[in-house]
């Protein structure tokens, strides 16, 4: 949901190219600057099919919802899950995570972070002292391994937080 200007979308697709896997890509965006810039920034355009709102995907349900954006319809993400499905949702979005928790009561939840840091050619003026954006990591109905991959991924985070917490006061 929200493909943007397809910087998550075109590197899905070359690490599906680069395994060779059968990818089908679904995405949502109305935003004509995005939509424009899609074509330009994902190299993989072809194997996108776009719709502009949640609502037109019909007899779809998908094992990765990702969101990078936001609008009324986030409540139709339930009709596109399986039993199963991970729900990533980008960067620090508060009202998106409280959002699909709120639908999913019972999910696993983790906010993946890095140690990573902005690249000196990073948007939006960030600071190269500034640490990539991480993540909202959502298990809808996990399996085993998937609760595995969640607790791992809450003992890193804590351990990550600590790092930062060090260099900042370094």
């Amino acid at each position: 949901m929200g493909l943007g200007i397809g910087s998550i979308s075109d590197s899905i697709l070359k690490d599906a190219k680069y395994k060779n896997l059968d990818l089908k890509y679904i995405g949502t965006e109305k935003n004509e600057f995005c939509l424009n810039a899609l074509k330009s920034n994902v190299e993989e355009y072809h194997y996108l099919k776009i719709y502009s709102e949640i609502n037109q995907i019909k007899n779809e349900k998908f094992d990765l919802i990702i969101i990078d954006g936001y609008d009324d319809s986030l409540k139709e993400v339930v009709l596109l899950c399986k039993e199963n499905t991970i729900i990533f949702i980008e960067g620090d979005r508060k009202v998106q995570t409280s959002t699909i928790l709120n639908i999913f009561p019972s999910s696993l939840y983790v906010n993946c972070i890095t140690l990573k840091k902005n690249p000196i050619y990073a948007h939006e003026n960030r600071s190269i002292n500034s640490y990539i954006g991480g993540g909202q990591l959502i298990f809808m109905n996990p399996t085993l391994n998937q609760k595995i991959y969640w607790l791992n991924e809450k003992v890193m985070t804590f351990l990550k937080r600590k790092i930062r917490n060090y260099r900042k006061n370094e």
